[in-house]
């Protein structure tokens, strides 16, 4: 499963989100990107875009969810 983290360093969640991204992996999930920006957790337009074409690289599996 595809999983993307976008956080900012001063996020008050970027410990969660690294612990997280941590047990992915450790479960040998190879569909993970982990983004961080100086800042804090604001929404920022360019990263919608980047994950959009990131999610876009795993194709169409043909299934419907």
């Amino acid at each position: 499963m595809p999983v993307y983290f976008v956080c900012g360093i001063f996020d008050w969640n970027l410990r969660i989100n690294k612990k997280t991204y941590r047990l992915l992996t450790e479960a040998e999930n190879q569909n993970l990107a982990f983004v961080t920006f100086p800042g804090r957790h604001v929404y920022r337009q360019k990263d919608i875009e980047n994950m959009y074409l990131w999610m876009h690289t795993f194709g169409n599996t043909g299934r419907d969810f």
